[in-house]
């Protein structure tokens, strides 16, 4: 636990001096993974540092959603799904349910070029995430 903890703070410190509204793609959605893998053995503490890098990391997602490629669409889906927990303990719910709309948006264009991992996985994250149109995407996977 105590690793994990040190890497959140570490992973705050670094992000903390990106500008991310002028991050790509892969950056955003790299950073998003990273944190909502970290985030669940994290502490009270940890949680907090995280705030200001959550709320960046969503409302950029948000924004670039619409273009994403496939891998960073699922890399979002899940990264979302990871710290949704944590965005409604740091108060950023609704900016978290913005960007998994939007995702889930984006993730319906792309059913058809979905391998089998990453059907599993975007299906997982969006029953999840419970995104409002979730049924339309899913019954597409199926």
């Amino acid at each position: 636990k105590f690793q994990d903890d040190t890497l959140i703070v570490c992973l705050c410190e670094v992000a903390s001096k990106a500008d991310w509204s002028q991050q790509p793609g892969e950056s955003v959605t790299s950073f998003l993974w990273a944190l909502g893998t970290l985030q669940r053995t994290s502490t009270a503490t940890t949680s907090l540092q995280a705030k200001p890098l959550l709320k960046s990391l969503l409302g950029r997602a948000e924004e670039l959603a619409e273009g994403l490629r496939l891998r960073h669409v699922v890399l979002a889906l899940t990264g979302v799904a990871k710290v949704s927990a944590l965005a409604e303990e740091l108060g950023v719910a609704k900016r978290l349910r913005r960007v998994s709309s939007a995702l889930a948006s984006r993730a319906s264009d792309l059913v058809d070029c979905l391998d089998p991992q990453d059907l599993g996985l975007v299906a997982w994250a969006l029953a999840s995430l419970k995104v409002d149109g979730r049924g339309e995407v899913l019954q597409r996977i199926t």
